[in-house]
């Protein structure tokens, strides 16, 4: 199942309590996510750490590594 969001993670409380879910619900189907690495913090690693492998795929897209922008 793909969210077709280009910066899921970008709210924070949203994103997290759906990763939670799915981890905790362990279904067969896989999820893609689009995120900005830029937006991950620690707890966000700590979370997906304890999904279990192959549950998520993710999407990270670097914009520019050009300050200005």
């Amino acid at each position: 199942m793909k969210f077709v969001d280009r910066t899921f993670n970008a709210n924070k409380d949203f994103s997290r309590e759906i990763w939670k879910y799915l981890i905790e619900l362990n279904p067969s189907t896989s999820f893609h996510f689009e995120i900005a690495a830029d937006l991950l913090e620690d707890e966000d690693l700590r979370i997906l750490k304890e999904a279990p492998q192959g549950l998520f795929q993710f999407e990270i897209g670097v914009q520019s590594t050009n300050k200005k922008y």
